[in-house]
């Protein structure tokens, strides 16, 4: 299967640990295990400290629109709420930017930071299967950089709806409203943490998916993973149910550890 993937890969900076992070990293790490075929449209600098962990995955192309800085986030983690801040910003991603040859996957893959994708890429994927990470388009930074929820206005996803749309409910405030919303046109997946998740499959039609048992040790990249697996299931025409199932298996695995936690080191589900 072959997979297009869209979004900024970024610098995550907590203390003194820096590590790659940014939805479409974890999405290309889990698509190779699950041997994929993948194009990553991305916009770092040319000289990214962490291209090598993407450049060593297997059966993926990666597309860079060459920028100054890459997207860095600084995280506070040091009191009861995490608290981001954005130090750089990469470049926009346009549907110019996009290749022919991979205009037309199996699968698209939306993973949007900080509103780096322009809502007509939405125009763009379709017919193909597409999946969208709904974050990027929920937050933005205040003038000291600091991330704040941003107003959400779902027209445009309405108009040009996804097949499937992802938030969390850490996302927004109002993130239960904006999930119900955007279900009348796509899947909705609302992920709770360790509480599981919630699967709109219309306004009226909900599913609670529980949380499969881990051991945290870092949640980040847990709900890209869950989004990645739940869409390629669809995609491959799975039941919802067990597609949710299995992505929330990967979930787990994920927030077992740093990077892709145990998922890498067990079958891709």
């Amino acid at each position: 299967m072959h997979t297009l993937l869209i979004g900024h890969i970024t610098e995550d900076r907590l203390g003194n640990m820096r590590k790659l992070g940014g939805g479409v990293s974890f999405a290309a790490k889990v698509a190779a295990l699950a041997q994929c075929t993948t194009t990553l449209v991305t916009s770092a600098p040319k000289d990214f400290s962490y291209w090598h962990e993407l450049d060593t995955l297997n059966q993926i192309d990666i597309i860079n629109i060459e920028s100054l800085h890459a997207t860095t986030f600084e995280l506070n983690d040091t009191s009861k709420t995490r608290s981001l801040k954005l130090v750089h910003r990469a470049l926009d991603i346009q549907t110019g930017h996009l290749p022919l040859a991979a205009q037309t996957p199996d699968m698209i893959f939306l993973g949007p930071i900080i509103h780096e994708v322009d809502t007509a890429v939405l125009k763009a994927c379709r017919p193909c299967f597409s999946v969208l990470g709904l974050q990027g388009f929920l937050r933005q930074s205040d003038k000291r950089g600091h991330i704040v929820p941003a107003e959400f206005d779902p027209q445009s996803f309405l108009e040009h709806p996804t097949n499937v749309v992802s938030l969390s409910q850490e996302d927004h405030p109002d993130a239960v409203n904006i999930a119900a919303v955007l279900s009348t046109k796509s899947i909705v997946a609302l992920t709770r943490g360790d509480a599981g998740a919630t699967i709109y499959e219309s306004p009226s039609i909900q599913h609670h998916i529980r949380a499969y048992p881990a051991k945290q040790v870092d949640s980040t990249g847990a709900g890209d993973a869950f989004l990645f697996r739940l869409g390629l299931g669809l995609a491959r025409h799975e039941t919802l149910l067990d597609a949710a199932n299995a992505a929330a298996q990967n979930a787990a695995r994920v927030v077992e550890g740093y990077g892709l936690g145990n998922l890498a080191k067990t079958n891709f589900v």
